[in-house]
């Protein structure tokens, strides 16, 4: 049973549905659903079932009292009927974290009532949670949490350039960007295309607010640019509707024309988009957050983008363009360092004191200032494959970090 979980909870609440042979819950996406303040009616869904009651409690002896009798069988009973609950999410953020941190789960032995106790406060247990609204989803205590080597850092095969905008007219920049030379969006020059494949390289442009969005795809438009957008504004039909026409464009299965390879979108596009044919990120709005960044840059190198028709067109490689604002550069620096370093970005902030001597995040001055040094021996330049700053016009300033 595949679902939305609202439109889950209202046909449970209407009583048009019923989970009781469940064997499996994945909830998908879990630090977005936490970020949103959806664990309270993830809680209403599953918790019922995660943590079943073992006997109904009766007017002569509590529930509790029953089940002291035989604890190893009651607790074989609860095994049986609990199903198999399995969160994935492509970052751990920090409410992850915390519900997933061993003193907040819940054991299917805490807070048991006797009938002496029927008066007093209950205690928040697995059995009887806190109100559906207040507990939210409670975790067994036995849950694994599996994490794969790559967590938090960026694809390894992915090319990453940091193009800082100065003065320069970001929207003229971003023109130049998505259409003009030869390693522009729209013409991959890494991509050896097959001359019988008619698909075309795509391109994602992630802005932060939806005025954004619509300066770029107006910008866009003035240069003889098509393109399509994605983003809240939008309903759920002309998004899909969007998608699906960008797909098209990907694979080269449409009969009715041309369709437009470049999508412009919000971060609503960052996460659950699958489109294997995206060569090119380019993140108009530098984002936020590093988060925000390890899941716009994933849109990217996700499988057949390059060389089609080929043995090495799983190859997965891809491209981010980042425009860097000034107000942008901390952790612009930031990111492309930890790039070069091989370390996670999740840790990683906007604030310069975070940085400074003493600062929690300080970096080995001395490690860097050798990497600099070893730059300029090689001749510099920004742009390679492990990230770095560099002009795209001759009224930009060049930077390196």
């Amino acid at each position: 049973l595949l679902f939305p979980k609202r439109r889950l909870l209202r046909h449970r609440n209407d009583n048009h549905v019923a989970l009781g042979g469940a064997r499996a819950i994945v909830i998908d996406e879990m630090d977005t659903m936490l970020e949103s303040g959806f664990r309270g009616d993830l809680g209403i869904i599953c918790n019922h079932l995660l943590f079943p009651k073992r006997r109904k409690e009766t007017k002569k002896n509590s529930w509790a009292a029953e089940s002291d009798d035989n604890p190893k069988d009651d607790l074989a009973l609860f095994e049986r009927a609990r199903p198999q609950l399995i969160l994935t999410t492509a970052t751990v953020t920090a409410p992850v974290k915390k519900m997933l941190a061993p003193n907040s789960r819940s054991s299917p032995g805490e807070g048991r009532v006797s009938t002496k106790d029927k008066h007093k406060k209950k205690t928040t247990s697995a059995r009887s949670p806190r109100s559906d609204d207040d507990g939210g989803l409670q975790v067994p205590p036995d849950l694994r949490v599996l994490e794969a080597p790559g967590l938090h850092r960026v694809v390894p095969r992915l090319r990453q350039v940091f193009v800082d905008v100065g003065k320069t007219d970001k929207l003229s920049l971003l023109v130049d960007v998505v259409a003009g030379g030869a390693g522009a969006a729209v013409r991959t020059a890494d991509r050896l295309v097959d001359a019988d494949a008619d698909g075309k390289p795509l391109a994602l442009v992630f802005c932060n607010t939806v005025p954004s969005c619509r300066a770029a795809e107006h910008a866009l438009a003035e240069a003889g640019v098509a393109s399509l957008c994605y983003h809240g504004d939008l309903n759920s039909d002309d998004r899909a509707a969007n998608l699906e026409a960008f797909r098209r464009a990907g694979r080269g299965d449409n009969n009715e024309g041309e369709e437009p390879g470049v999508l412009v979108c919000t971060d609503v596009a960052a996460r659950g988009l699958d489109v294997p044919e995206v060569d090119h990120v380019v993140m108009f709005d530098f984002p936020l957050n590093p988060i925000d960044y390890l899941h716009r840059a994933g849109r990217t190198a996700r499988g057949v983008n390059q060389n089609y028709n080929t043995e090495e067109a799983r190859a997965g490689n891809g491209r981010v363009t980042a425009l860097v604002s000034r107000r942008d550069k901390v952790l612009a620096t930031a990111i492309e360092r930890a790039v070069r370093r091989g370390l996670p970005l999740d840790n990683l902030s906007s604030r310069k004191t975070d940085y400074l001597p003493g600062g929690k995040l300080e970096f080995d001055q001395k490690e860097e200032k050798s990497r600099r040094r070893t730059d300029n021996n090689k001749g510099g330049g920004g742009g390679n494959k492990r990230g770095g700053f560099k002009s795209k016009t001759r009224r930009s300033k060049t930077r390196r970090s």
